[in-house]
Order: structure tokens, then C-alpha cells, then sequence
């Protein structure tokens, strides 16, 4: 039986019109492409300007699909391609974006030595302003939301903290899962340099846990000769940050590829024995009710590049 048959097949770039759209409120400005600099002359690909962490432009090359393009910019004496996000859903107030795994989604703190931003990107790529509705941690790849207006990026946001948005994540995990569990366990702020030190409040969290395959692999893991691995479905009930990645590892099944909450050495056995180095977790569907049309959607994120040869080498080993 296919696993995760939705992730089989990846869904094109896609501009779908909003019957029945209102207008916006009074107040929330149209988008607007980004001006160029004054004084400055408007070359056949160059699109607009990022504000960024450069001090030199970002230029936009353009190719002949409309959602398909090279972003080029200069950094110092290194030229760094970037390629465009992956468009998995889109109309003219939202979109659901399939964000790479290792890439951060904004400028923090804890962030002083990136020079690429997926809000960045994202600007550039829909010539747009950009609010991300919910964040994605920098190794975690697939589905995210985002609005194009101020007023669409409030709409879902109360929808966020009212529970309704749905997410369903994959994730690769040390040891046997041997049935769907619900963790259930209130987590506090994770102390770093943006949370200051002080009193830890407590806030609900569950976690929805759903074994798929489980399997093992020929790398020692002390005292064992051999390593074993589920794949699974994780479900979150809240938002916390760094939910799903806690609650494995208070139930003794850290997340494969975790540096803060996995095992070193184990990542990085796996890691070479893999082929590569990621942290193990996707999110796979984002589900929301569309605040124009009141459509409930689901949009989808297929797996692709080293986590997905890993998925299905692991379910082709575990179907043997």
C-alpha cells in the first residue's frame, strides 16, 4: 500500500481567481510592484529592489514562465544563484509556498551570519509584500502560507489561533513507533537569544503522533549493531515552537537530523550512511478556510530531494 500516495505527484505553479472576492477594506493598500531607485534606468530584466542585508541590488532575470524565473544578486565579489520558490497554490491574496529545508524565513537574532531569507525570495518572486502566516524552522522543508495583504495575513492569523488551520508534517524518528499515540505535553518558551531569561510559562501542546513504516538500517547505534527508524505523521494540535521536535524526544524518539534534540553521533552515522545531511522533517499538507471565498483547502507539499529517496528507500526496505 502507498504510504503517502498525496506525495506521489507534485501539483504545477497555480493562479486560480477568486469568485465572488470583496473588495479590500478601506485602509489595506493594493499591492504594488517595488520602485527602483530614483535616478536609476529600468534595464529589460531588472524587476525591483530588495531591502536586505547587501549593500548592492537584487535583480530578478526573468525567463518565459510567468512563475519560473533565476533570482541573481551580488554579494561582494561572490555571485550566488538562487533558484524560485516552488508555488504549490496561489491566487490574488494568498499563497501556499513549498519552503527548502535550511533555508531561514526572516532575519532574527539568532540568524547574523544568513544572507538568504525566504521573505526575501518570496518578495521578489510575487513582486509583492510578503506576510508569513505561521514560521517554519530553518532544517524543516514543504508547506507554507502566506498573505499578500495586511488584512488576508490578519484573517488567517486569528484562524491560526483559533486552532482551525491544520497541519500534517512527516518525520523520520530513532526507534520503533508501534502505534498512534497523542503526546500530550505543555511546553514553555525555548531559551535562546530571542527569548529572554525569566519565569517559564506552560502552554498546552499536543501532539498527534501516527506511525507509517518502520524499518532499521545497518549503522551501530551503542549498544545495537543496527538502527532502527520510523517514519511517521506528525499532527500538531498548537504552534509551539519547536513542538513536534520536544515532543519526540520526551517520548525518547528524537527526530533524525536534530542537532539541539537529537543524537550527534546517530545524525551523523545516518548522515553518511544517507548520503547527505537534513533534519527529518517535512510539512507535508496545510489546511485553512480561505478568508475571501470561505472555502476549507488543503494544500499539499510533496516530498523531494534527499528526505524522499530516504522515504522510499526505507518503505522499499521495510515492504522486502
Amino acid at each position: 500500500m502507498d504510504i503517502f500516495p498525496s506525495l506521489r505527484s507534485s501539483p504545477g505553479p497555480s493562479r486560480m481567481p477568486l469568485p465572488g472576492a470583496k473588495p479590500l477594506a478601506a485602509g489595506c493598500p493594493e499591492r504594488k510592484p517595488h520602485a527602483r531607485p530614483s535616478g536609476q534606468a529600468a534595464g529589460p530584466k531588472q524587476a525591483g529592489i530588495l531591502k536586505g542585508a547587501f549593500p548592492v541590488f537584487y535583480l530578478m532575470q526573468h525567463s518565459t514562465s510567468e512563475d519560473s524565473f533565476l533570482f541573481i544578486f551580488n554579494k561582494l565579489s561572490d555571485n550566488i544563484t538562487l533558484n524560485p520558490l516552488d508555488v504549490l497554490y496561489r491566487d490574488e491574496r494568498l499563497a501556499v509556498i513549498s519552503k527548502p529545508e535550511g533555508m531561514m524565513v526572516h532575519r532574527t537574532k539568532i540568524a547574523s551570519r544568513e544572507t538568504v531569507f525566504l521573505v526575501d525570495i518570496a518578495r521578489a518572486q510575487f513582486a509583492s509584500r510578503i506576510y508569513p502566516v505561521h514560521r517554519l524552522d530553518r532544517g524543516t522543508s514543504g508547506a507554507m502560507l502566506i498573505a499578500f495583504d495586511a488584512q488576508t495575513a490578519r484573517a488567517l492569523g486569528e484562524e491560526m489561533m483559533a486552532g482551525a488551520i491544520s497541519k500534517t508534517y512527516l518525520a523520520l524518528c530513532r526507534g520503533w513507533i508501534e502505534e498512534e499515540t497523542l503526546v500530550d505535553k505543555p511546553l514553555g518558551a525555548v531559551k535562546d537569544d530571542l527569548i529572554a531569561e525569566g519565569a517559564e510559562e506552560l502552554k498546552p501542546a499536543r501532539t498527534r503522533i501516527v506511525p507509517l513504516v518502520k524499518t532499521e538500517v545497518p549503522v551501530a547505534c551503542s549498544p545495537y549493531e543496527r538502527t532502527r527508524l520510523t517514519l511517521l505523521e506528525a499532527l500538531p494540535e498548537h504552534g509551539r515552537r519547536h513542538q513536534i521536535r520536544r515532543h519526540l524526544k520526551s517520548i525518547s524518539h528524537p527526530l533524525i537530523g536534530d542537532a539541539t534534540y537529537g543524537k550527534g553521533p546517530l545524525n551523523r552515522a545516518l548522515s553518511e550512511y544517507f548520503g547527505g545531511a537534513r533534519l527529518y522533517l517535512h510539512s507535508a499538507s496545510i489546511g485553512f478556510t480561505h478568508p475571501v471565498t470561505g472555502e476549507r483547502m488543503r494544500v499539499q507539499a510533496p516530498l523531494t530531494g534527499l528526505f524522499r529517496r530516504v522515504a522510499e528507500s526505507l518503505r522499499e526496505g521495510a515492504a522486502a
